[in-house]
């Protein structure tokens, strides 16, 4: 270790138990002295030269013995040719000594021309380096941070691609399968689109049309079947509520409560879509009063409804998809939603991922059912139920969002009165 504090050649610091400065990052060997850098032996307990003031120890628990003496003086200037002093000799030899070395020394008026020169030189260097210091020294600017680049969504483990194509905007797949119910799904990238009815068309609640953006996120391409809700209901220890004698297991599942469907969404790791979301898929990218036009033209070729159903639903996805992708999407049975139903809500609601009045005894279903006429297949048509309600046009499907998921209402039902429930009602709630 360092026997010193300070580095005699800078004074800077020197560190305990390493023989180098911290400041001139001078090291020193084994068994050197640091004023002197006389080599000593490894195992000296003291410098020859000086002493041992400066020695550097290099064995573990070594304490040299330091001598009481002043430490050494650096000769400068005129001064630092003078001829060495030898304390320990004797007189004569010391003389002589002294003298060998004062013949051999260059003489004084030539130090002091090549010191002044030197000093000159000095000078002159300071001076050229004076202005590139000083632009150094100018404190500079730091360009503007760059924006982070935006967050690229990662695909839960719960799903696996079904398509290479990719969303440009956060680099998921387009379409995706659920592993928990083997459900395919299509992504619904995020945009904006205009939700509601115009002026002239439509019932009260769907009033004023306005447009809505919406995050990207994921959607069932069919309704929930019956045999998928079956195989949740054996996992989960739970009743499977009796389906109508034409239901297969291929066939959407009814006569589930809305709590029902929630237990499901939860269970497959995703939700029920809120009205937004259930009406931009509906409307695949279409303003008419139907996803197919602004009449009733073609709409048996996508849609189960009163008019071509044999009064029965039929399995899921018989019928030709909408431009998204979507399956039944107007018909064969109406569909279970995420909001409470508010007759105002489209006055008051936000423009940016809206969701329904959480205080709601009633909640929304949108679509069409196998029982219902055209009307009821409206893209922008609301209705409404008792959340305990089934009935054997009522069904669901799932979403799941890409980056931040919705919080889903809670699938426990709200302690409510039966009076309140026989009062309750709302427009778009025929069957």
């Amino acid at each position: 270790m360092a026997l010193m504090d300070k580095c005699p050649f800078c004074m800077g610091t020197v560190p305990a138990n390493t023989p180098v400065c911290e400041h001139c990052n001078l090291g020193i060997a084994t068994g050197t002295c640091y004023a002197c850098k006389k080599l000593n032996a490894p195992g000296a307990q003291v410098c020859a030269f000086c002493g041992g003031k400066y020695l550097v120890g290099v064995e573990p628990g070594f304490v040299p013995i330091v001598k009481e003496k002043p430490a050494p003086v650096v000769q400068r200037g005129i001064h630092a040719n003078r001829p060495p002093e030898f304390p320990e000799l004797a007189p004569a030899l010391r003389e002589e000594l002294t003298a060998k070395l004062a013949e051999q020394a260059p003489q004084p008026e030539e130090s002091e021309a090549e010191e002044t020169s030197c000093e000159t030189e000095e000078s002159e260097d300071e001076a050229q380096e004076t202005p590139a210091e000083t632009a150094a020294e100018e404190p500079v600017t730091p360009p503007p941070a760059e924006a982070p680049p935006p967050a690229k969504a990662v695909l839960p483990k719960i799903y696996e691609k079904i398509s290479e194509e990719l969303d440009p905007e956060n680099g998921l797949p387009l379409e995706v399968r659920c592993l928990n119910d083997y459900s395919e799904m299509t992504m619904i990238r995020a945009g904006a689109f205009v939700m509601g009815s115009p002026d002239e068309e439509g019932n009260p609640d769907e009033h004023p049309r306005r447009e809505i953006w919406l995050e990207a996120y994921y959607m069932d391409r069919r309704q929930v079947t019956a045999g998928q809700f079956r195989k949740f209901c054996t996992l989960m220890r739970r009743d499977m509520p009796a389906q109508p004698p034409w239901s297969t297991d291929k066939h959407p599942v009814v006569n589930v409560s809305w709590y029902e469907a929630a237990a499901y969404c939860e269970w497959a790791g995703k939700f029920l879509p809120t009205e937004a979301q259930w009406e931009k898929a509906a409307r695949a990218g279409s303003d008419t009063k139907f996803s197919t036009g602004a009449g009733e033209k073609g709409l048996g070729d996508y849609a189960w409804y009163s008019a071509n159903s044999n009064q029965r639903a039929h399995p899921a996805g018989e019928k030709k998809p909408n431009k998204f992708g979507f399956y039944d999407m107007p018909g064969n049975a109406l569909e279970w939603c995420q909001d409470g139903y508010d007759e105002t809500f489209y006055e008051h609601g936000t423009d940016k991922d809206p969701r329904g009045t959480e205080s709601a005894i009633v909640l929304v279903c949108r679509g069409g059912a196998w029982n219902l006429d055209a009307s009821n297949l409206r893209c922008a048509r609301r209705g409404c139920r008792q959340p305990n309600d089934r009935t054997d046009n009522l069904g669901f499907r799932c979403v799941s969002a890409t980056l931040n998921p919705l919080n889903a209402p809670s699938a426990e039902p709200p302690a409510q009165d039966a009076e309140s429930e026989e009062e309750t009602g709302c427009e778009g709630s025929e069957e």
